[in-house]
């Protein structure tokens, strides 16, 4: 795959879905606390912007377009058992769209962990293309939380003839319009490297599968440049030239690969 085929993108949905989905569930309440690799944020604060970014995706694939007021979840409820419920909400949705039926169409890299079963932007200064990083924090050791757009809950029906879920439909957000293989891949890059920073949180190192990092390797440059990226942004992490794909994706994105639990 190369980066500058959209059409490839898609497939990089459903393994990031799964790799977040296998980290989100070694959460436990106790854990929620802790800080993460993005700076001023806890595990709870970043399960619930990754929930968001679910929605998000959703509503992209469902609507055809994102509104950019987010319906707040209910506070009360665990933020692992919301993240779950949206990312399954958002594999129905993207099934709907691609007849997809099977939950990861990247074949596994030698030495991947064991995979997970998951259930049945515009050129204005915001990376992404959208108002996916308009206010994020900066994290420690590099990149601010990879965002989506916010949401509103429960999508309406787009308007129009149904779309044909290829790469080049175009999701409006606000005044701009997205092609959704685009975004597509944009939330397969925050749910990833989310993943990993919930990951190393929780203290349980799980890296990203090696096939999924090197699809993500592969776009990462035209989504996030190497350079003129701060202030969302640190520069990339030096890494030995043999690191794994996942730690040359996460050090890509400003992250330190031997980030530990605090």
């Amino acid at each position: 795959m190369t980066g500058a085929d959209q059409a490839m993108w898609p497939g990089l949905l459903e393994p990031a879905i799964g790799y977040a989905l296998a980290v989100v569930a070694g959460v436990t309440p106790e854990l929620l606390p802790c800080p993460t690799p993005c700076r001023g944020w806890d595990v709870q604060m970043l399960l619930r912007h990754a929930s968001e970014s679910l929605a998000a995706l959703q509503e992209g694939i469902d609507a055809g377009r994102i509104a950019l007021d987010p319906a707040p979840d209910d506070p009360a409820a665990d933020p692992a058992d919301v993240f779950r419920d949206r990312a399954g909400r958002l594999l129905s949705a993207w099934t709907r769209v691609t007849g997809a039926d099977h939950p990861c169409p990247c074949p596994p890299s030698p030495g991947d962990p064991p995979a997970f079963t998951a259930p049945a932007v515009a050129d204005d200064g915001r990376p992404f293309g959208g108002p996916a990083l308009s206010n994020p924090p900066a994290p420690t050791d590099g990149a601010p939380p990879v965002g989506a757009p916010a949401h509103s809950d429960g999508p309406a029906p787009a308007d129009g003839p149904p779309r044909s879920g290829g790469p080049a439909d175009l999701i409006e957000i606000a005044d701009r319009q997205l092609a959704l293989g685009a975004l597509i891949g944009v939330g397969a890059l925050e749910l990833a490297v989310h993943g990993w920073d919930l990951s190393r949180a929780c203290g349980h190192r799980r890296p990203i599968p090696g096939s999924l990092a090197t699809g993500l390797l592969d776009i990462s440059p035209l989504l996030v440049p190497r350079t003129g990226r701060r202030p969302l942004f640190d520069p990339p992490v030096t890494v030995p030239p043999l690191a794994t794909p996942s730690d040359q994706l996460v050090a890509y994105l400003g992250r330190n690969p031997e980030y530990e639990q605090r």
